[in-house]
Formats: structure tokens, C-alpha cells, sequence
């Protein structure tokens, strides 16, 4: 049996799928070849250690909520979940670990997006412990950067990399159709973010650039889950996060 903070976080993440049908877990992308089994492994080891994170594209469909919702089925159980459904939801009294969501950071009159100075101090939250997680439209780190550093979003460069995982997705016609990959991650070191893993499209896969910390016990443990979920044809977000979470 679920408590009342599980719930609202599942209801949370099922609020992101505008789009219809289910919402796919991290075995549907690996399954789809959207990231690698030892990437979504990386990814869920630094989420359960408290990574925030951010998705980017620039055309609509690329899967930046895709994504971004399957990785939230690694957040441990029991943090809370608020969606930031206006600037004045910031100001919610909430003491301890949360995750602080945005569905979108983009300037627009719908639920969960999020533009102007509520962007800064949205990413404030990471100066309290914080873990905020979001997506925009930008296809590499310097037009993120350009969008969020500068106004009306002025969020401090400092604020920025404190956001330990960036996603960039790809979406081009495939063989089935249209197919979408995560086409690079970048975590911060020193003073900038830097790319380590990066999809080949020449040979579809994904190649690590630097020494990430993919040995860790949080990753090894992912790795291990994800593969027993594939083998036995699991698939279900819930299920997938019970595994991964729990």
C-alpha cells in the first residue's frame, strides 16, 4: 500500500503525459534504443543520489518529458513531489529534501510552465537542498545557457551547475518510423559542463567521452535491476519505479 506522498508524486509525473496512452519507464527507452541499458543505468544511480535534472530539444516530440518522467521513476521513495503550477507555488512552506517540478521552462499559458523571475528563483531551491527537475527547447549547452543565464530568466551561472544531469534528445526518421535518442549528457566539473556520453548516429550507440562514475554502488545496482526488468518483460512505470526506488 501506497502513502499519500506516492501518490501525489505518481499523479505528478502521470500530469506530464499530454500526449495519451501510458507513461513509458525507463525499459521502453532502452527497449526503443532511446539510451543504452548502461547509460539509464548512470542516469538512475545519479537521480537516487539526488541529481537534478534537465531535458532539452528544440522541436516539440524530440521526448524531453518522455525521458524526463521515466527518470523520475528512479527519485527515491517518499521525497515529496511539487509541481510548480505558477511562480507562487515557490513560496510553499516545505521543509526538507523535495523535488521541485516544472514541467516546462518556456513562456506559455499552460500548466506547470514557468518564465521570467520565477525561473531564478526556481533554481534558487538548490541553495536549500533541492532538487529541482524541468525541460526546455535547446539543442546544445550554449543555447540552454543562453536561455536560462540571460533575461528575463537570469538564473546565476553558479545556480546552473548545480544541476548535476543535461539531457539533449534527437528525434530523425528511422526505419519504423520516427526515432528519438538521448544524443548527449553533460554533468558539471570544474567550472562548465562538459559532455560526457554522446550518441554515434553513424554506429546508434552511445559512447562515453570521460571517466564518469559509472561504478558506483547506486549504478551497479541500477544496472542490475534494469536488466532483470528486461528479462522479464516489465515494463510498467509503477513497477519500473518500485524496483528502481524502493
Amino acid at each position: 500500500m501506497i502513502d499519500r506522498t506516492e501518490r501525489d508524486f505518481r499523479r505528478g509525473v502521470e500530469d506530464l503525459n499530454q500526449r495519451g496512452g501510458r507513461t513509458l519507464s525507463l525499459v521502453d527507452l532502452v527497449l526503443a534504443n532511446t539510451l543504452s541499458l548502461e547509460l539509464a543505468a548512470y542516469l538512475v544511480g545519479r537521480v537516487s543520489e539526488g541529481a537534478s535534472l534537465l531535458t532539452a530539444a528544440v522541436p516539440g516530440g524530440a521526448g524531453k518529458t518522455t525521458v524526463m518522467a521515466a527518470l523520475m521513476g528512479a527519485i527515491p521513495q517518499g521525497e515529496p513531489l511539487v509541481t510548480v503550477s505558477h511562480e507562487g507555488t515557490l513560496r510553499t512552506p516545505l521543509t526538507g529534501r523535495a523535488t521541485w517540478l516544472v514541467h516546462e521552462i518556456q513562456d506559455g499559458p499552460y500548466y506547470g510552465y514557468l518564465w521570467g523571475g520565477g525561473v531564478a528563483s526556481y533554481f534558487e531551491k538548490l541553495l536549500h537542498g533541492g532538487r529541482i527537475v524541468s525541460c526546455l527547447h535547446a539543442d546544445d549547452m550554449q543555447q540552454l545557457r543562453a536561455i536560462l543565464i540571460s533575461p528575463p530568466n537570469s538564473v546565476l551561472p553558479e545556480l546552473l551547475l548545480g544541476v548535476e544531469l543535461v539531457l539533449f534528445l534527437r528525434m530523425f526518421r528511422g526505419v519504423n518510423g520516427t526515432a528519438r535518442r538521448v544524443a548527449s549528457v553533460h554533468a558539471p566539473l570544474d567550472d562548465a559542463h562538459r559532455e560526457v556520453c554522446h550518441w554515434d548516429p553513424q554506429s546508434d550507440t552511445h559512447r562515453w567521452l570521460m571517466d564518469s562514475d559509472r561504478s558506483s554502488a547506486t549504478t551497479t545496482r541500477a544496472l542490475r535491476v534494469l536488466s532483470d526488468l528486461l528479462d522479464d518483460g516489465v515494463r510498467d512505470w509503477s513497477t519500473v519505479r518500485e524496483a528502481l526506488s524502493g
